[in-house]
């Protein structure tokens, strides 16, 4: 059974990372190298979640984030996190 709220990690580069903890809003910024932007309500592993990238990531030319692109089904710029199961 799956835990009832995650976190999910998706950095440019290297492993996926799981977490049961809620960043903070300086750990989310520190991963997203900037302010935080909520990209929309997705759905992930079948689940509501919440995905939040660097609000200036284009400005920025960050690096496309294949994985994260394929979970929000758009575009996705530098690293990512999704919220699955948390009230947004």
């Amino acid at each position: 059974m799956k835990p009832k709220n995650e976190v999910i990690y998706i950095p440019l580069v290297g492993e996926i990372h799981r977490s049961p903890n809620k960043p903070n809003l300086a750990q989310m910024q520190e991963f997203v190298l900037g302010y935080i932007e909520p990209v929309r309500r997705i759905r992930f592993e079948g689940r509501a979640a919440t995905m939040i990238v660097n609000e200036e990531g284009r400005l920025k030319r960050m690096l496309d984030n294949d994985r994260a692109s394929e979970i929000a089904g758009q575009p996705i710029v530098g690293p990512a996190i999704v919220f699955v199961g948390y009230k947004t």
